[in-house]
């Protein structure tokens, strides 16, 4: 399947992609989860020509511990160099370093608590890479000491929508201020908008590049169940192909990553996805970029700012899932406000009188 990508870019090019479930015929499903995914260990030899798998993602943990750590070690033996998943925190964070034509490339992948906060790496215990601005800068900050180029993946965003939201946008921009070359990005399941940050591309989302009917079970309150079979739509068909070169001579405000093409793909069941042009895609893609950068100039301030994410917690069946503060940009006129630092201006303004 990946062999039949490289008729779309350098045939010598590295290829990286997110793999969206272990790989086991073991373990058990996590208890009370939307959906869980995985792939027969059998299916590995379809990857062939896959250089690097993404495993921070939100199904890498769906069937247990001992399941992803399988799955991680398969990849591994398969030839395919897996990133984001660690033993514990530090683990995880890691960079991985491929060297190509001379150039060491430095890789680091992370997932955001929204999209699983159920299996991310601790300090003592093991799980996918957690992406927040305290981990986001201690990874880009050690591949950038020991790699020429450093590309970050992040697992992030709303599913089933065109535009990021605030945060992402946020900690995406955050990653190319302390180092990163490239940000590429995945799990709304469609195409998200892109930009050129100081003169580094940040792609929020390359949709779904093989992806099929997912079975779900919904545990409604009273305690029964209901299931059902999401099935793709035409945008979940769509993905985007990036192709990038090192550039070792570009200088430190251009980023060493020459983006060489975006190619737009789409899967009709049958692999490889085929080539499509990008005026096809089932959405305005150029809106959405230009949505995109009127943001980004309207709110340039608050994007640089490197406190955490605001999350929102609650329960859902005994488990405690997050949620981003603010929906995608899509609609969005004002920077969002953090609740805390609001009642923190009105304390100041009452205490002034």
């Amino acid at each position: 399947m990946w062999d039949g990508l490289r008729s779309c870019c350098d045939t010598g090019a590295l290829l990286v992609a997110n793999l969206e479930h272990p790989f086991t015929d073991g373990g058990s499903p996590r208890p009370f989860a939307w959906a869980t995914l995985r792939a027969k260990p059998e299916s590995l030899p379809l990857l062939r020509g896959l250089d690097v798998g993404v495993v921070a993602n939100n199904h890498l943990g769906d069937y247990g511990h001992r399941a992803a750590e399988e799955s991680v070690s398969r990849l591994a033996s398969s030839g395919i160099l897996p990133v984001g998943y660690g033993r514990t925190i530090r683990d995880a964070v890691r960079p991985l370093v491929v060297q190509r034509d001379g150039v060491q490339l430095a890789i680091v992948a992370l997932c955001c608590p929204t999209t699983n906060g159920q299996y991310l790496a601790t300090h003592l215990g093991p799980g996918v890479a957690p992406l927040g601005t305290e981990t986001l800068r201690k990874a880009v900050t050690e591949a950038r000491s020991c790699g020429d180029v450093v590309l970050v993946y992040m697992h992030w965003g709303c599913e089933r929508v065109h535009d990021p939201v605030p945060d992402q946008v946020r900690l995406g921009r955050l990653a190319v201020d302390w180092g990163a070359d490239a940000v590429v990005g995945c799990h709304s399941h469609t195409i998200q908008s892109y930009e050129q940050y100081q003169g580094r591309w940040v792609f929020y989302g390359l949709g779904n590049f093989v992806f099929g009917p997912v079975s779900f079970v919904d545990y409604m309150p009273s305690g029964e169940t209901r299931g059902g079979v999401v099935r793709p739509t035409a945008a979940s068909l769509e993905s985007l192909s990036v192709e990038f070169s090192p550039d070792m001579h570009g200088g430190s405000t251009a980023g060493k990553l020459k983006l060489e093409r975006i190619q737009a793909m789409r899967f009709d069941g049958s692999c490889p996805p085929q080539p499509v042009p990008i005026e096809t895609l089932s959405f305005g893609l150029s809106a959405s970029n230009e949505r995109l950068a009127r943001y980004g100039t309207k709110h340039r301030g608050w994007l640089q700012r490197t406190d955490e994410p605001d999350y929102v917690a609650r329960f859902r069946h005994g488990v405690l899932v997050y949620s981003y503060s603010h929906p995608p940009i899509t609609n969005a006129d004002h920077p969002p406000l953090r609740t805390a630092s609001l009642v923190r201006r009105v304390i100041n303004r009452v205490n002034r009188r």
